[in-house]
């Protein structure tokens, strides 16, 4: 799947959720929690996968991913797993070690078919707004490039400025505010 997202900081949540609900249908809160794996090798360096639970689901996502002017456009590939603890013990086993955890507190909506807004607060870097496009594998290259049209036009139907867009992962930010 391809996922063609942004992500903006937010300094008025409120404001920014009137508007989404004008623009979509609203879905419900979330909590998702994330342990970012990277190689023992190199635990400061690149992640290589997230386990994420949500509810009483966990998900295993890996991106292979480009950012081009804060717009990341990234291949995923993920499963579910029914043992968190036993996949901790494989991939560490694999090679790989807690790199960053991070938790995301929100709620979300549906803007089109493929196309989502979360507003969530991700401690401690604060409320953020991300827009996401989720699209075939199979999707053209110009489908994928066409996404990001879409998300500047959401952004300026949100009043918001395409200079504040984020390109750092959350990851790059949450080691940042540990260091502090």
């Amino acid at each position: 799947m391809w996922e063609i997202e942004l992500k903006i900081p937010i300094s008025q949540p409120e404001t920014v959720a009137q508007k989404l609900n004008q623009l979509g249908s609203w879905q419900g809160h979330f909590e998702k929690k994330d342990i970012y794996y990277a190689p023992l090798t190199n635990p400061q360096g690149p992640t290589a996968f997230r386990l994420r639970q949500e509810n009483s689901t966990w998900i295993v996502t890996h991106k292979a991913k480009t950012i081009n002017q804060g717009i990341e456009n990234s291949r995923e590939t993920e499963f579910n797993v029914s043992d968190p603890q036993a996949f901790d013990t494989f991939v560490r086993a694999l090679g790989y070690t807690t790199a960053i955890k991070k938790i995301k507190l929100g709620q979300w909506w549906k803007l089109d078919h493929d196309f989502k807004a979360e507003l969530s607060e991700v401690p401690p870097l604060g409320h953020w707004l991300e827009l996401e496009i989720l699209l075939p594998d199979e999707a053209s290259e110009d489908l994928v490039h066409s996404s990001r049209t879409r998300l500047e036009f959401v952004l300026s139907q949100l009043e918001l400025d395409p200079e504040t867009i984020e390109a750092r992962p959350y990851t790059e930010m949450l080691r940042q505010a540990q260091t502090r």
